[in-house]
């Protein structure tokens, strides 16, 4: 599914209008798992991962999406059958609920292996922050430090895993990115390339 600009539409996101012109109040730090965190300025936003619940993305324009998401479901096994409030008002969302006899430890294992089902645009975890939900997408926001040499931005923009969507030229030297891997990789990905030497943040992109 291409990205639209309302998936960055969030309150622990720099890039919150839907032209991405705005940068809003960095937010505050918040208690949560290392796991789900990633920098922002001097400090780091956290989120905490719900313990009962996952994301799962399919194609919106599927007429079949639920029978989709249920056979997926049943492949995968896990999961409890599907209710009508767990699909999400967002187009193709929907929010699949682990039964209560899966250890919490195993959840990550089902949503990677929800993601590499057929039929599944992405599977990831569901993240509260404060009380809002995020499901981070396959997807990074980068921007460079403003001394950065143009070479440097093209070496780490060619990395054979990462793909360009777009450009925010009106934003410092800011990149929208996608990346081979699953949504529950995009923390590690973020901080990998936050580690660089010319890059000055790296943040998942997140639909809240």
């Amino acid at each position: 599914m291409d990205p639209t600009p309302d998936t960055l539409n969030c309150p622990a996101f720099p890039i919150c209008s839907a032209s991405g012109d705005s940068k809003p109040t960095p937010p505050v730090e918040r208690e949560g798992n290392y796991r789900w965190s990633y920098a922002y300025g001097e400090g780091r936003t956290s989120l905490v991962e719900d313990a009962t619940r996952c994301a799962a993305m399919l194609d919106p324009t599927e007429k079949n999406g639920r029978k989709v998401l249920e056979s997926a479901l049943e492949r995968v096994g896990g999961f409890a059958g599907l209710h009508s409030e767990d699909r999400q008002e967002y187009p193709g969302l929907w929010y699949p609920r682990f039964l209560k006899n899966v250890p919490e430890e195993e959840h990550l294992t089902l949503i990677e292996e929800l993601h590499k089902t057929e039929g599944i645009t992405f599977a990831a975890p569901l993240l509260i922050y404060g009380k809002a939900n995020a499901i981070p997408r396959p997807e990074i926001i980068v921007t460079f430090d403003a001394d950065a040499q143009r070479e440097d931005l093209l070496h780490i923009l060619s990395q054979p895993d990462l793909r360009l969507i777009r450009e925010f030229p009106s934003i410092d030297t800011t990149y929208h990115l996608s990346f081979d891997g699953s949504p529950a990789e995009c923390f590690t990905r973020c901080d990998e390339l936050t580690d660089l030497e010319a890059v000055y943040v790296a943040e998942p992109n997140m639909i809240w």
